[in-house]
């Protein structure tokens, strides 16, 4: 299914209007409260909000070498050059990326297509990137472990699963085998109705952001 955001004058409105209408665009994305940028195809930032810009000066989640996007920085749930692909042929795009430096961190980023079809200039096939910062995963694991009846043990384990660490180091840092890890694992999948690990992570996410 394709999630494309169009931006495009009345057929039949006057140009007056039309240039309105394209200012008060700009502005709400410049108010817009979440980092967001407009990419080219190519990657290029073609605009960002005050948001985008102010996330810029600190660290954060995207690789960028001469005003482009070219990747993701720590570890994303997928690679960058498939997420682009698929929004560069219309779809709606979700990737959670893991920072490690300073302590796991995770970013959430939206990447969707946009069609802008405006007079007397070429930037077309636009994409927006939306960047969510990362948020406490302690107060999400709270809410799954009273949503979803876990226990102790298992959100011990979803903790060190958000955190992006395998069976084997999570069953290093608990002191526990890695069975009873995987034990605990087949529980959670089970008790919440993720599927893999990287549905736990996300539904992690979602409860942190909530």
């Amino acid at each position: 299914m394709e999630a494309t955001t169009t931006l495009r004058p009345r057929e039949q409105a006057p140009r007056g209007d039309w240039e309105a209408g394209t200012q008060l665009a700009l502005r709400y994305f410049e108010c817009l409260p979440k980092p967001t940028l407009l990419l080219r195809p190519d990657g290029a930032i073609e605009r960002a909000n005050a948001a985008a810009r102010a996330l810029l000066l600190e660290r954060h989640c995207l690789r960028i070498a001469y005003g482009r996007v070219i990747g993701f920085t720590g570890r994303p749930s997928e690679p960058f050059e498939e997420t682009w692909a698929r929004s560069l042929a219309g779809r709606l795009s979700r990737v959670v990326v893991t920072m490690f430096a300073g302590g796991a961190q995770m970013w959430h980023v939206e990447v969707a297509p946009m069609k802008v079809d405006l007079p007397e200039t070429a930037a077309e096939g636009l994409l927006m990137v939306t960047v969510h910062p990362p948020v406490r995963q302690d107060r999400g694991i709270v809410a799954l472990a009273r949503i979803f009846g876990l226990t102790c043990a298992e959100a011990r384990v979803l903790a060190h699963l958000a955190e992006d660490r395998t069976p084997s180091e999570i069953g290093a840092a608990l002191g526990v085998s890695v069975t009873t890890v995987r034990t605990h694992l087949q529980s959670l999948f089970q008790k919440t109705g993720a599927r893999r690990q990287p549905e736990l992570i996300r539904l992690t996410l979602m409860a942190s952001s909530s």
